[in-house]
């Protein structure tokens, strides 16, 4: 081989380690402030600016502590202060209205002791 097939082969190896290394479960990350999190997996996601949207939708509402959008994962991660803040019904409409698609909404709440407990409506 030569020396520019050797360094193109050693760069994608390198970079693949680098990138899984990186890549984390987003599904199992919360906020460990908040007495709930809330995940949606949201069907169109593709941009800086469709997270700056859900963003700037989630913030309005009221007992939001922390908003996370992942785009590479589709899921938009919610804190709340308070338990059912908002209904599943409630998001739905959230997110469907700023121009999303809902795929799920899992709910987990803090436990008493920061355990997590998981909740699937």
């Amino acid at each position: 081989m030569t020396y520019f097939m050797k360094l193109a082969v050693f760069l994608a190896v390198f970079t693949t380690f680098i990138y899984t290394d990186m890549q984390r479960d987003v599904r199992a990350e919360t906020f460990p402030n908040a007495a709930e999190t809330v995940k949606i997996d949201a069907l169109g996601l593709v941009c800086d600016f469709c997270a700056q949207a859900l963003e700037k939708v989630f913030n309005k509402q009221d007992h939001v502590t922390d908003i996370k959008v992942d785009l590479g994962e589709k899921i938009v991660m919610i804190g709340f202060d308070k338990v059912a803040v908002l209904s599943d019904e409630q998001i739905t409409k959230l997110v469907t209205d700023a121009g999303y698609n809902v795929q799920a909404i899992r709910r987990e709440q803090a436990a008493q002791d920061d355990d997590t407990v998981t909740t699937d409506e």
